[in-house]
């Protein structure tokens, strides 16, 4: 702790880096990037993705997709292996679909930093600036990155 009060705004912005330096962990800014809704047949994916700062909803299993779509998924992301079956109601309840049928593997590592598709996916919302999409979209990911992303009208 310093024992005077910088005096001058460039001494503040000095001090205030200083200490972010010193300990960054503790300066992490709370706000979630965006807020992913994870299809029972993920949910291991829930982990990694709450690591790379997103909210993330987890549905209950059993859950009928119509109450997913009605109380979970508006001005959402929806992440799931089953894209059929939300893409038809995507615009009426205002959400977006990143599919992930088309990856011949899907990582369950707990860990951000060794799960491949919790990256893929990341990298995609900001790729792709899903988060400013908001919803009538659909992200179909691909193992290669050559990812399809679809309007839905």
């Amino acid at each position: 702790m310093y024992s005077k009060k910088p005096s001058s705004s460039d001494e503040i912005i000095c001090h205030v880096l200083a200490r972010f330096k010193r300990e960054p962990d503790k300066h992490k800014i709370g706000m979630s990037r965006a807020t992913l809704v994870i299809d029972e047949n993920v949910a291991f994916l829930e982990e990694p993705l709450k690591e790379a700062n997103f909210k993330i909803i987890t549905t209950q299993k059993g859950l009928k997709d119509f109450r997913i779509k009605e109380e979970l998924l508006t001005h959402r992301i929806l992440v799931t292996k089953n894209t059929k079956d939300f893409v038809s109601d995507a615009p009426i309840f205002e959400y977006g679909i990143i599919g992930l049928e088309a990856l011949p593997f899907i990582d369950a590592s707990q860990a951000y930093k060794d799960n491949k598709t919790a990256k893929m996916i990341s990298k995609a919302i900001s790729d792709f600036d899903l988060v400013s999409a908001k919803s009538g979209f659909m992200l179909l990911l691909n193992s290669k990155g050559k990812h399809k992303f679809k309007r839905i009208e």
